[in-house]
């Protein structure tokens, strides 16, 4: 008498870094044949809607047929942009590289007397919006106008 194993081992192949729907497609067919469960992970070096690993591992052995988890790239972490209307420049600059964004500055004259003057006037991007790291965020700063 003779027992199957079933479908046999395999090796759970490389999908890092392929689009989701390929590697799924691959994992689904012969001779892997997985039960593929998709899961979104925030992911800083693998691009979003791309295969950042899989579980059981890349590489591992597992039945043919069974569940694997695919972790796909939902993008790095975002970050809430900080409030620095009002703030000084320098200051300005200081909150929003800490929080890994990109000042881009734009300047406005204004009255050597004016409160503004040296001051953040406007964000470009409301406080507390959920961008990428690496956003670039528009300030218009207020300056002094040179005296003719």
């Amino acid at each position: 008498m003779t027992v199957s194993g079933g479908l046999g081992q395999t090796t759970v192949p490389n999908v890092q870094g392929q689009v989701a729907t390929a590697a799924q497609q691959l994992l689904q067919t012969s001779p892997y044949n997985f039960v593929v469960t998709l899961v979104n992970e925030a992911s800083t070096t693998i691009e979003q809607g791309r295969v950042v690993r899989t579980e059981p591992a890349i590489g591992a052995q597992s039945p043919a047929g069974s569940a694997i988890t695919v972790f796909v790239s939902s993008g790095g972490n975002k970050v809430a942009v900080p409030q620095v209307e009002g703030q000084t420049e320098a200051d300005a600059k200081t909150l929003l590289t800490n929080a890994g964004l990109i000042p881009e500055i734009k300047y406005q004259d204004v009255p050597a007397t004016d409160v503004n003057n040296g001051k953040v006037i406007t964000q470009g991007t409301d406080s507390g919006t959920l961008v990428e790291p690496g956003f670039v965020i528009r300030l218009t700063i207020g300056r002094a106008a040179a005296t003719p």
